[in-house]
């Protein structure tokens, strides 16, 4: 949609029959041999985090 092409800065490009798919695959395979899944109970946030979390969500209506 318009605010991901704008605020993102993505383009619409058409690849066809070129050697950069073949890259681009690869760049992807090899980001997804690196990381990880991560769930909402791998995540532990010390008693800071939670804090600053708190406090930030409390001005981001102001934002």
């Amino acid at each position: 949609d318009y605010r991901s092409l704008v605020h993102h800065y993505e383009n619409a490009v058409l690849l066809y029959k070129t050697e950069s798919i073949a890259d681009i695959r690869k760049d992807f395979e090899g980001i997804f041999e690196q990381s990880q899944e991560i769930f909402p109970d791998t995540i532990n946030p010390t008693w800071y985090q939670m804090m600053i979390k708190e406090v930030t969500q409390l001005f981001a209506p102001m934002l």
